[in-house]
């Protein structure tokens, strides 16, 4: 599965409830040709909970960021959502 396109497809499952409470949310640009054999289905239902929780959780006109790191042997592929809501105490 191509991670860039699996990323930005849950990403715009948000946008618009997002936007509704004025936070940005940007998926942060990168190797776009990044193929990983994963189950999709699964990895889009992770990040989707990670997005719901930080729209549910982030306050109006707060910021989510999604952002991707690979390894230099791209062996692994790090995602994190994070965003400026209250936490976990």
């Amino acid at each position: 599965m191509n991670w860039s396109e699996c990323l930005n497809e849950v990403g715009e499952m948000f946008k618009e409830r997002a936007q509704s409470k004025g936070i940005t949310l940007t998926v942060e640009d990168f190797d776009s040709d990044l193929i990983a054999y994963v189950d999709k289905l699964r990895i889009q239902e992770v990040i989707a909970n990670l997005l719901s929780n930080a729209v549910n959780y982030t306050q109006n006109n707060g910021e989510i960021h999604v952002t991707v790191k690979v390894s230099e042997d791209k062996d692994w592929i790090e995602t994190s959502v994070r965003d400026n809501g209250e936490g976990i105490p």
